[in-house]
Protein backbone atom coordinates (compact mmCIF):
# COMPACT_ATOMS: atom_id res chain seq x y z
CA UNK A 1 0.00 0.00 0.00
CA UNK A 2 1.51 3.32 -1.10
CA UNK A 3 0.05 6.79 -0.57
CA UNK A 4 1.31 9.84 -2.49
CA UNK A 5 0.25 13.36 -1.47
CA UNK A 6 1.49 16.51 -3.23
CA UNK A 7 1.19 19.85 -1.41
CA UNK A 8 2.09 23.45 -2.20
CA UNK A 9 3.56 24.91 1.01
CA UNK A 10 3.78 28.61 1.82
CA UNK A 11 6.08 28.90 4.87
CA UNK A 12 5.74 32.03 7.01
CA UNK A 13 8.82 31.81 9.20
CA UNK A 14 10.77 33.89 11.70
CA UNK A 15 14.39 33.48 12.68
CA UNK A 16 16.09 34.10 16.03
CA UNK A 17 19.90 34.00 16.32
CA UNK A 18 22.10 33.27 19.33
CA UNK A 19 25.68 32.19 20.09
CA UNK A 20 26.45 28.64 21.20
CA UNK A 21 30.14 27.96 21.88
CA UNK A 22 31.33 30.62 19.42
CA UNK A 23 28.97 29.26 16.73
CA UNK A 24 26.02 31.38 15.62
CA UNK A 25 22.84 29.26 15.69
CA UNK A 26 19.59 30.33 14.07
CA UNK A 27 16.29 29.09 15.48
CA UNK A 28 13.54 28.96 12.83
CA UNK A 29 9.84 28.89 13.72
CA UNK A 30 6.46 29.78 12.24
CA UNK A 31 3.40 28.50 10.41
CA UNK A 32 3.13 26.80 7.03
CA UNK A 33 -0.22 26.93 5.20
CA UNK A 34 -0.47 24.12 2.64
CA UNK A 35 -2.77 23.34 -0.29
CA UNK A 36 -3.32 19.75 -1.41
CA UNK A 37 -2.70 19.50 -5.17
CA UNK A 38 -3.36 15.77 -5.49
CA UNK A 39 -3.43 12.59 -3.42
CA UNK A 40 -3.27 9.05 -4.75
CA UNK A 41 -3.20 5.57 -3.29
CA UNK A 42 -1.70 2.46 -4.91
CA UNK A 43 -3.94 -0.47 -3.98
CA UNK A 44 -1.36 -3.22 -3.60
CA UNK A 45 -0.07 -2.82 -7.15
CA UNK A 46 -3.54 -2.60 -8.75
CA UNK A 47 -2.99 0.98 -9.89
CA UNK A 48 -3.37 4.45 -8.47
CA UNK A 49 -6.76 5.76 -7.31
CA UNK A 50 -7.67 9.35 -6.42
CA UNK A 51 -7.64 9.97 -2.66
CA UNK A 52 -8.24 13.76 -2.83
CA UNK A 53 -12.04 13.70 -2.20
CA UNK A 54 -11.43 12.14 1.23
CA UNK A 55 -8.88 14.74 2.37
CA UNK A 56 -9.06 18.40 3.36
CA UNK A 57 -7.71 20.70 0.64
CA UNK A 58 -6.09 23.14 3.10
CA UNK A 59 -3.84 22.49 6.08
CA UNK A 60 -1.76 24.57 8.48
CA UNK A 61 1.41 23.23 10.00
CA UNK A 62 3.63 24.38 12.83
CA UNK A 63 7.24 24.60 11.63
CA UNK A 64 10.45 24.64 13.62
CA UNK A 65 14.11 24.14 12.83
CA UNK A 66 17.76 25.12 13.09
CA UNK A 67 20.23 26.74 10.72
CA UNK A 68 24.03 26.74 10.95
CA UNK A 69 26.52 28.51 8.69
CA UNK A 70 29.38 26.20 7.73
CA UNK A 71 31.11 28.88 5.67
CA UNK A 72 30.30 32.16 3.97
CA UNK A 73 28.21 30.46 1.28
CA UNK A 74 27.28 27.12 2.87
CA UNK A 75 24.36 26.60 5.26
CA UNK A 76 23.05 23.53 7.04
CA UNK A 77 19.28 23.87 7.54
CA UNK A 78 16.93 21.39 9.18
CA UNK A 79 13.17 22.06 9.45
CA UNK A 80 10.23 19.98 10.66
CA UNK A 81 6.54 20.70 10.03
CA UNK A 82 3.72 19.14 12.04
CA UNK A 83 0.12 19.41 10.89
CA UNK A 84 -2.17 21.21 13.35
CA UNK A 85 -5.37 19.68 11.95
CA UNK A 86 -6.43 16.20 10.77
CA UNK A 87 -6.04 15.65 7.04
CA UNK A 88 -9.20 13.50 6.85
CA UNK A 89 -12.49 15.18 5.95
CA UNK A 90 -14.27 12.97 8.49
CA UNK A 91 -13.28 11.33 11.75
CA UNK A 92 -13.65 7.89 10.14
CA UNK A 93 -10.68 5.80 9.12
CA UNK A 94 -9.00 7.42 6.09
CA UNK A 95 -8.70 4.15 4.16
CA UNK A 96 -12.14 2.65 4.96
CA UNK A 97 -13.90 4.10 1.85
CA UNK A 98 -10.98 3.06 -0.37
CA UNK A 99 -10.39 -0.53 0.70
Amino acid sequence: LRVKMDYIDIPILSEFSFLLKDQKVHLIFGLTPSYLVQAQIDDFGLGFRNLSPYLNSWDIGSTGGLKFYLGKKIQLVSKYTYSLFPINRSSANLLSPIL
